[in-house]
């Protein structure tokens, strides 16, 4: 019986050889249900097999079962573990960008190139833990990012005086846009919703009092 283990490296093979991100895996097609164990098989076993010579074993029913019921023992020690994604709604405009942007193997990439091991990565990191790890590379980056604008914005102060007055007024990077964009719209739906029950309320001069309808 093989060993069925969604590690990253299973889940970057499936993405190589379907050309298709791991996110738009589609569990009633049965092409990438054979495709996603053919990459566990490899990913987590010695044996060595051609797909030909997976798909010949697969059409057995009980490798079959045997291979779910390994994937969905696996998925259930895994899921208590696993935080909900924030994703945009699906609607018709941003479909398209949130399939090709989920490649799970541009971000295990740009982990190892800055620094983590390869090893651990592909064969015994936990896909519950690779948004951890996403969130402290972007923080970092973050971090050297704006200490490098601070450090240039001192070095002009001498030759700009007060023309620049904040190092945000030499660069505003994307994360301090969204930031500000999303204080800007709690700040309207906090008036609005102020505004809302003004609107809702009769207010007496006489009393200096609300008066709820």
């Amino acid at each position: 019986m093989y060993k069925i283990r969604l590690t990253i490296k299973a889940i970057i093979r499936f993405e190589q050889m379907t050309d298709k991100p791991f996110a738009s895996l589609d569990y009633t097609n049965e092409d990438d249900v054979k495709a996603l164990f053919y990459c566990c098989v490899l990913a987590n076993n010695s044996e060595s097999v051609t797909y030909e010579e997976f798909c010949e074993i697969y059409e057995n029913p009980a490798q079959q079962i045997n291979m779910l019921k390994e994937l969905e023992r696996y998925n259930s020690i895994a899921a208590p573990f696993i935080s909900p994604n924030e994703t945009p709604e699906t609607n018709e405009e941003n479909i398209g960008a949130i399939v090709r942007d989920s490649f799970i193997k541009d971000t295990v990439y740009t982990l190892i190139l800055s620094g983590l091991d390869a090893h651990y990565v592909m064969h015994e990191m936990e896909l519950s833990d690779l948004q951890e790890y996403m969130k402290a590379f972007e923080q970092i980056k973050r971090e050297k990012m704006e200490s490098d604008r601070f450090w240039t914005y001192i070095g002009m102060l001498p030759h700009v005086g007060k023309k620049i007055k904040s190092p945000k007024d030499i660069v505003e990077f994307e994360h301090e846009k969204e930031a500000r964009q999303k204080e800007a719209e709690q700040n309207i739906d906090q008036n609005a919703g102020i505004l809302e029950g003004f609107l809702n309320s009769n207010y007496s001069l006489k009393n200096r009092e609300w008066q709820e309808n």
